[in-house]
């Protein structure tokens, strides 16, 4: 019979795997996967002598910056770069830019974070959250007015029931809200919100059990209330802009924080949400996880691109969290029930998991454990 060439495209996921078939040299496997794994990054803000030599180096590692063609008569002031390249260029580029000028050293520093740094893991009471996988953060809104469960758990007796629910269901992390974030919402005071948590908070204390408990809130009383009383995290939906007051009172208790982009502005494209991530984590040292907020003063195509682009937040070295489930931009797109919002929502899902994104806020856990369960066996 005639031997027959033929070729296929690899899953990179699969790379190592596909060495060892081959038969490749086993002492030499760990360079090889390297070389074999590519990443694609962009650097924002670089003077035209710093794009110029960023190209220059890469084009000197066998590969290429795409830069701002103004770089080439300095007609620009600032320039983005995009790179694509093997973990092992990447490693060669971050040595020979240490060996440049202008800030070349502080350019290799960040490419060496974003591309071998992970997050921290977060120990929060007997739980190790080391974003090995994806938790599941399960929802209880006591609120009267929430857009797709108001009203359902605003008793103490039906919000512990649905609690103690969703940790047998398998949550990581339920997060209580007492104050709606819809859309036109109506804003309640903190002694209001304050109110409604106090008896829930107290029962659920009483029953003990190993879960770690977020405070959905935009107040620093409401925080501080509910920190005394047994919850582990805020979570701060904020409005219109961060909320400063609510950060400082997050540093000085070390409390985790979960920080959702929401700010009022006329667009909201992935690279402006990540400039302002970027801005404010200087100005937080409590373990900090970032929501990229979809739903939150978001267009339609906002949204989808911001689900589709979620793992390039990753990029900070926080763990990364979106709040998806039964929201209205899924109606308002395909027409979809309330009903029909939970099957909307699993579909998002599973491409955040895929994507290998941190914390998934979802209504229901049980069918989010099932879906992490079977693409657990997945590459």
């Amino acid at each position: 019979m005639e031997r027959e060439i033929f070729v296929k495209t690899l899953n990179p996921n699969y790379i190592e795997t596909e060495i060892e078939t081959i038969g490749f040299d086993h002492s030499y496997k760990h360079h090889a996967i390297k070389k074999n794994q590519f990443k694609t990054i962009k650097i924002f803000n670089l003077r035209p002598q710093e794009a110029s030599i960023l190209k220059q180096t890469a084009l000197s590692l066998g590969f290429d910056a795409a830069v701002n063609r103004g770089v080439l008569d300095c007609s620009v002031q600032y320039s983005d770069a995009i790179l694509t390249a093997s973990i092992t260029q990447f490693e060669k580029l971050t040595l020979a830019l240490t060996k440049q000028p202008f800030k070349m050293k502080t350019v290799s520093e960040l490419i060496k974070n974003l591309i071998f740094a992970q997050p921290t893991a977060l120990q929060i009471k007997n739980i190790n959250f080391d974003w090995s996988r994806t938790y599941l953060m399960g929802i209880l809104n006591i609120t009267p007015d929430s857009f797709s469960d108001g009203g359902m758990y605003n008793s103490q007796e039906k919000a512990v029931k649905h609690f103690i629910s969703l940790y047998e269901d398998g949550a990581d992390i339920i997060d209580i809200g007492a104050e709606s974030t819809r859309p036109n919402h109506t804003p309640i005071t903190p002694e209001e919100e304050i109110k409604r948590l106090k008896p829930i908070l107290a029962e659920i204390q009483a029953l003990n059990l190993e879960i770690p408990i977020s405070i959905d809130t935009r107040n620093v009383k409401t925080a501080e209330f509910a920190i005394n009383n047994g919850a582990n995290l805020i979570n701060d939906v904020g409005f219109d802009d961060f909320n400063y007051e609510m950060i400082e009172f997050v540093n000085q208790n070390k409390i985790p924080y979960i920080l959702t982009h929401n700010k009022k502005i006329q667009t909201h494209s992935a690279d402006e949400i990540f400039r302002d991530f970027t801005f404010i984590m200087n100005k937080i040292t409590s373990p900090l996880i970032l929501d990229i907020g979809i739903g939150f003063g978001k267009t339609l195509d906002e949204n989808y691109e911001l689900i589709s682009r979620a793992k390039e937040f990753k990029s900070l070295n926080k763990p990364v969290m979106v709040g998806h489930s039964r929201k209205s931009f899924l109606s308002k797109t395909f027409g979809f029930t309330n009903k029909e919002l939970d099957e909307a929502t699993i579909a998002i899902s599973s491409k955040l998991i895929l994507d290998k994104i941190d914390i998934l806020r979802v209504h229901d856990i049980k069918k989010h454990k099932q879906l992490l369960n079977v693409l657990s066996k997945l590459n």
